[in-house]
């Protein structure tokens, strides 16, 4: 995600591994993303 920007948590945090973040809900399809291809899926 090299360009974009977002919100930083303040101080020390952890991502849980083996846990999916969800960017937007849906009921149609699923559209699984990593790095650089995320922000293109979010406008799919």
């Amino acid at each position: 995600m090299y360009r974009s920007r977002g919100e930083v948590p303040d101080g020390y945090y952890t991502v849980p591994i083996g846990k999916a973040a969800v960017a937007r809900q849906g009921s149609d399809i699923t559209v699984v993303a990593s790095m650089r291809m995320v922000p293109m899926a979010l406008t799919a």
